[in-house]
């Protein structure tokens, strides 16, 4: 979109006006204005002026804006087109330390509000850094892909703890448990794509499937309603190793919306990925071994009493079939 450097002065004022604003709803409005502004604001705005403003606003004593800044902290990053050479290492120095910090706030909301944005603010890290890398250094010094994508890598991997496993909470509240690893499944095929295979087999991957373990059929439902796109990414060994025992046992789910799921997975599982290229469109996840081992375990759901359990069966075969 065409920018429009009169946004300055209009950011500007919303920036000054509302820092002294007593109504936690017009601190709301506030930001939710400055990610609509941010679509036609110069990159200069952007980065000098709203970026600083949302960040200061994370100190807010109102969780739902300190929630409502980290959405806006993605939003107008999203927007930036061209990043100056002094702003490459933005992610690395500012970023993520706040970031981290929010990681562990005591509000459920705000840690919520951080999973929704996180895969986001990961691509975009990547994004800078390969302008960064392009540009041959930071600050004048001579910089690593590989080394920094570590270093990313790294740190989201300790942001994805923290919010699961705050340190100010000393025991677990089961409903914030459950809504903190609904956000982390919803966004878990970005994070996967981010982490790549090794690090989405070794750290993503087991992280999720503890969520089998919880009583919420809801969040078993979850797991198998996202888990095949992590699945694209780790490959055919993990998902036959990990997956396919996992779909295996909760075909036998107390919950008949948990089985159906389960079948819906596999069938997502088995069927060509129409992101791949066309000349390998016909590579599904999981080998023809794997996929007979499950419609062994499948094949008596085509007569049960739930139709969603019966159509999802039927489903299944059908795309097995092809």
């Amino acid at each position: 979109r065409v920018k429009c450097p009169g946004v300055h002065l209009v950011a500007a004022h919303v920036c000054s006006a509302i820092r002294g604003a007593t109504l936690v709803s017009a601190r709301v409005r506030a930001l939710k204005l400055l990610r609509r502004l941010s679509v036609i604001a110069t990159d200069e705005c952007v980065l000098q002026l709203m970026l600083p403003f949302c960040a200061s606003s994370l100190q807010d004593a109102a969780a739902i804006v300190r929630a409502e800044a980290l959405r806006a902290i993605a939003d107008i990053l999203t927007a930036v087109n061209e990043v100056p050479q002094s702003e490459f290492g933005l992610f690395r120095e500012y970023i993520w330390p706040i970031l981290s910090n929010a990681a562990s706030d005591s509000e459920t909301l705000v840690r919520i509000a951080l999973g929704e944005v996180l895969a986001e603010l990961a691509r975009l890290s990547v994004e800078f850094l390969q302008r960064a890398v392009a540009s041959g250094s930071v600050g004048g010094n001579p910089i690593s892909f590989d080394d920094e994508m570590l270093v990313i890598r790294n740190t989201v991997r300790s942001v994805i703890l923290s919010m699961l496993t705050p340190e100010h909470r000393n025991g677990k509240s089961p409903v914030a448990e459950k809504a903190m690893y609904e956000v982390l499944l919803v966004n878990s095929p970005q994070l996967a794509e981010f982490f790549g295979r090794d690090d989405a087999n070794n750290f993503l991957m087991p992280l999720l499937i503890t969520c089998l373990n919880s009583p919420s059929p809801q969040l078993r439902c979850e797991f198998f309603k996202h888990i095949a796109g992590v699945g694209r990414v780790v490959g055919r060994a993990s998902c036959e190793l990990v997956l396919v025992p996992c779909v295996d046992r909760c075909l036998l789910d107390v919950q008949d919306a948990v089985v159906s799921c389960a079948l819906r997975c596999m069938t997502t599982l088995i069927a060509p990925d129409v992101r791949e290229k066309p000349q390998r469109a016909e590579v599904a996840s999981l080998g023809k071994h794997a996929i007979v081992s499950v419609a062994k375990s499948a094949a008596p759901l085509m007569c049960h009493p739930s139709t969603m359990v019966r159509n999802a069966a039927f489903e299944f075969f059908a795309t097995a079939a092809r």
